[in-house]
């Protein structure tokens, strides 16, 4: 069955933009828009307890409170891209770059100190394992881009892909247990590329398999993983290959998993909730990446729907069938 929110009125309250929204049974629904900065800001993650947003604005790392809308800048210097909470909360990695170079850094997050790990190539897309002992990351070089792993130290930078030779390493995911990572590719053969392909193999790089032919990898549970297709439609199936399920057509840009469900954006800018049943949210708009927080209860995303690209949250109750959505822009005169 599907739930369908459609869009009913809008005007202003207290300077922010109310729209309401009725869903199929007759609930009353908010969309609360704040006034928008000038400048894109990128979403990267939620911290451990969903309170807390890292975002990435004029090339530099800043955290937004959900709860006061207060922000703090945490890099001032040089350009520094998206990274990640660890899952306790006490670090965060990211990327900083260094003319033709990048590296990965770790900064404390009480603290603000930070400590980069030099490595050869640019290295990108930094992701804590869950007991935040170790970071995978992607490493580009003449013979491609390949995932990497190292402690959090930095030490022991290991390269776990280049036995597949010359390729392309995209998405990639660490298992819920930390055994194994998923991750897309597509390989160099002749000169030639295969299309995009999604793979597992064990956290030091060993038994490597290909299970299916997509991008965007993500673990449902820890022998279950969702894809998207290179045509663009989401599928589920075990690691093994078996109990393959598709679930949805016109996937764009990835979707996120919770205890709560699977939430996509359609190639309208639709969003979908997948958990039983089908939950529709007419949006309309260029919306991407949607990330569940760690409770499960509200997604961030990024929309263009302004002209620039900005970061929006719906806080989505399952049992009540309420959502309040709630742009987390800048204001266009607040200074940062």
């Amino acid at each position: 069955s599907i739930g369908l929110l459609i869009y009913s009125s809008s005007h202003y309250e207290d300077g922010f933009q109310l729209i309401q929204f009725t869903s199929s049974n007759g609930e009353k629904l908010k969309l609360v828009q704040l006034t928008l900065g000038s400048k894109d800001e990128y979403f990267c993650s939620w911290s451990p307890g969903s309170s807390k947003i890292l975002y990435s604005y004029k090339n530099q790392l800043w955290i937004i409170d959900i709860k006061t809308k207060k922000r703090i800048q945490l890099t001032k210097t040089g350009t520094n891209f998206c990274g990640e909470f660890s899952l306790d909360g006490k670090k965060i990695a990211f990327v900083s770059v260094n003319g033709e170079s990048s590296n990965i850094c770790v900064m404390d997050y009480d603290t603000k100190s930070i400590k980069c790990f030099p490595g050869r190539g640019k290295n990108l897309s930094p992701q804590w394992n869950p007991d935040g002992s170790k970071i995978a990351f992607v490493r580009i070089e003449n013979d491609g881009r390949h995932i990497w792993v190292m402690d959090a130290d930095g030490s022991n930078q290991t390269p776990l892909t280049h036995d597949l030779g010359n390729i392309e390493c995209g998405g990639f995911r660490w298992s819920p247990d930390g055994s194994k990572i998923a991750f897309s590719t597509f390989v160099f053969r002749n000169n030639t590329s295969e299309e995009w392909s999604i793979w597992v193999m064990d956290a030091d790089g060993s038994d490597k398999k290909k299970i299916a032919d997509g991008l965007f990898p993500e673990w449902i549970s820890e022998n279950e993983v969702a894809w998207i297709t290179n045509k663009g439609d989401l599928w589920r199936m075990n690691t093994d290959g078996s109990d393959k399920k598709l679930l949805a057509h016109n996937v764009f840009l990835g979707c996120s998993i919770s205890p709560n469900g699977i939430a996509y954006f359609d190639t309208k800018g639709d969003l979908w909730i997948i958990n039983g049943k089908k939950v529709k949210i007419i949006l309309s708009d260029y919306n991407m990446f949607p990330s569940w927080d760690p409770s499960g209860k509200r997604i961030a995303f990024m929309s263009a729907k302004s002209g620039n690209v900005d970061i929006w949250l719906i806080s989505w109750e399952r049992e009540s069938g309420k959502a309040e959505f709630v742009n987390l822009s800048e204001k266009a005169s607040g200074g940062r």
